[in-house]
């Protein structure tokens, strides 16, 4: 017996089909087997759907004719009928079966192995790096072989107005010691080295320390070469000294063989003594460097530029070594 044949035999206080009070499931109009009695079950009057159209019948009327009506179940909304898709199938993954060692022996093996490899590798790497690097330079080394710098316009120096005139041999402030003798140029130097060489006399000492004692380059020059072109108030003093030891005194016979190598002497004297005039020069980097006397063929370029330049050489050569 279920929960509502129970409820209605006992008299249940409510109707199990229509919830109406005071009834039973016997008399509802619900139920098909029943004699409805519309008076015990309000609520299945509202539940009820007439097969009847047009106007609304009395209560009385909807009770004679109940019997005819067929009984009207709830409706039931439909739920949703959910397609259940199948599980697809999990791809089996193969397992390698792990091989156990029972000694270092295989892994110290892979181990070597892979060194190896990493060795022969870097090798390789080193080869191909070197064989890049070499081809690099060797292309650089062509492209700079191949390159040529603009050439420097030449440094020309004469005048005490020129900026390296400092480069002159005439050039005053920069005495030099050689021998434990001061001269005051370079120029003084030079021209008292005409006179002091091995076997010479007492009076070509004498001669010598004279040109070294003159207030000016050109005054030592004009001495050493006993020669006055042109009569001045200053050349008046050196024509009585040149008098005093003509014929007394003589240029070494070997001169013109040594006074490169004696002008190379007093230059390397005065750039090295002079830290300023040796950072001048070395400013001059490439540039080809003139004596522009124009009377001077030997040492200077002459009036029609076809001097020899010693004076420019001996200086580039110098600039080299510094």
């Amino acid at each position: 017996m279920d929960h509502n044949q129970y409820h209605d035999q006992v008299g249940g206080v409510k109707c199990s089909l229509c919830g109406s009070d005071g009834t039973n499931k016997s008399t509802c109009p619900l139920n098909k087997d029943a004699v409805p009695n519309l008076s015990k079950h309000p609520n299945a009057v509202n539940m009820i759907e007439t097969v009847t159209v047009g106007t609304a019948a009395p209560v009385d009327s909807i009770a004679s004719t109940v019997t005819s009506v067929a009984p009207i179940t709830p409706l039931i909304k439909k739920m949703p009928i959910f397609k259940i898709q199948p599980i697809k199938k999990m791809p089996i993954l193969k397992l390698k079966p792990i091989k156990v060692s029972n000694s270092n022996t295989d892994l110290k093996q892979k181990q070597s192995q892979k060194t190896s490899s990493q060795s022969q590798n870097q090798s390789t790497s080193s080869q191909t790096s070197s064989s890049q690097s070499s081809q690099t330079s060797s292309q650089s080394n062509s492209n700079q072989n191949n390159y040529q710098s603009p050439k420097p316009s030449p440094i020309k120096f004469f005048s005490n107005k020129d900026k390296y005139f400092e480069f002159s041999n005439y050039a005053t402030g920069y005495p030099i010691t050689i021998d434990n003798v001061v001269y005051k140029t370079t120029e003084h130097y030079y021209q008292a080295m005409k006179y002091m060489y091995s076997g010479n006399t007492p009076a070509d000492i004498e001669y010598a320390n004279l040109i070294n004692s003159q207030d000016t380059p050109n005054k030592a020059k004009v001495l050493a070469n006993m020669y006055v072109r042109q009569n001045f108030s200053w050349t008046k003093p050196l024509k009585a000294i040149i008098e005093q030891y003509k014929g007394k005194v003589q240029v070494r016979k070997d001169w013109d063989s040594v006074k490169l190598d004696i002008m190379k002497k007093a230059l390397k004297a005065k750039f090295t003594q002079h830290p300023r005039l040796a950072k001048l020069l070395k400013e001059t980097n490439n540039a080809e460097i003139m004596e522009a006397s124009p009377t001077d063929y030997f040492w200077g370029l002459g009036k029609d530029n076809t001097g020899q330049n010693q004076l420019g050489k001996l200086l580039m050569e110098l600039r080299s070594t510094l």
